[in-house]
């Protein structure tokens, strides 16, 4: 017996949306990020997937398009143009953004869910917005500057032996990407470079990390990591260090550099080019071989 066809019969229901692609090739010439003229598939709508790609056409006008919220926008390898500019940036949301380029300048603000990075020349300037953070952005392959806003990202993630600086800079207020909080996570593999004025909770280091300001929860370093500190104030957990070196150049802005506490198993403890210098308020395990490379006259304290 064959079973009976149930068909929906309520009015109201939903009819299924399926989310659009289309791709900007700024065939109008204008640079407008609204204008159907520039895109294959008309300007994105709500839930679309944006390609910019095959152009060099600027994207300049009309930036401002946090109300609508896009599935993904990806930055292409073929596109050669600009999107927004440092004190006006392209202004969207969406779950995810690539940017996978050589040549493009590109200047974007969220929120993202997170940010993907995977090669390029050009110089990329990110954020979050002033109320949103980037719940992660993850650098592949990238081979220059990446500048994102003081305080716009939890997680940091920069891959083994790029090469490449990610400078997280203190931006002003009158810029929209700034903010003021830190880092809950960086993790910066071997060969790569982390410039960052913000304060960090949990640091993994392989490469090299400069610290200007902030304060550093816990820091595990291997051994090729430098982490070097310029005005930080302490580490407030637990330094653990396999090798690698902890360059600390502080001013004299106070006398020691404070470190809660710390396992040792290698590695360098350098303060020759600071005026501050490390004391172990807990307790400091010395596991391995550890040098203490030290101004003249420095004393360590060691609970």
């Amino acid at each position: 017996m064959p079973l009976p066809v149930l068909k929906n019969l309520n009015s109201n229901a939903a009819a299924a949306v399926t989310p659009k692609v289309t791709i900007w090739n700024g065939d109008a010439g204008d640079g407008d990020y609204t204008n159907d003229a520039n895109y294959t598939n008309n300007a994105p709508a709500e839930g679309s997937t944006v390609y910019v790609v095959n152009s060099s056409q600027p994207i300049t006008a009309n930036l401002n398009q946090s109300s609508v919220s896009l599935k993904e926008y990806r930055i292409g390898p073929t596109y050669r143009g600009s999107v927004g500019t440092p004190s006006a940036p392209l202004k969207i949301q969406a779950e995810r953004l690539v940017i996978d380029t050589k040549s493009a300048q590109v200047n974007i603000q969220g929120p993202f869910r997170e940010i993907h990075v995977r090669r390029g020349s050009g110089r990329v300037k990110v954020g979050g917005g002033t109320a949103n953070k980037l719940e992660r952005v993850i650098v592949h392959g990238y081979t220059n500057e990446i500048e994102i806003g003081r305080g716009q990202c939890n997680k940091l993630i920069v891959g083994r032996g790029q090469s490449n600086v990610v400078a997280v800079t203190n931006i002003t207020n009158d810029n929209p990407l700034a903010q003021v909080a830190g880092f809950d996570e960086i993790r910066c593999g071997s060969g790569s470079k982390v410039l960052t004025s913000s304060g960090v909770n949990e640091l993994y280091a392989a490469g090299k990390v400069e610290i200007d300001t902030g304060n550093i929860l816990n820091a595990r370093l291997t051994e090729e990591a430098t982490l070097t500190t310029k005005t930080t104030g302490r580490i407030d957990g637990r330094l653990t260090m396999y090798g690698g070196v902890l360059d600390i150049r502080n001013p004299d802005t106070g006398d020691t550099f404070t470190i809660d506490a710390a396992d040792l198993y290698g590695g360098e403890i350098n303060t020759r080019h600071g005026e501050q210098r490390p004391a172990f308020s807990t307790d400091a395990n010395i596991l391995g071989t550890v040098v203490f490379n030290l101004r003249n006259g420095t004393e360590i304290d060691i609970a």
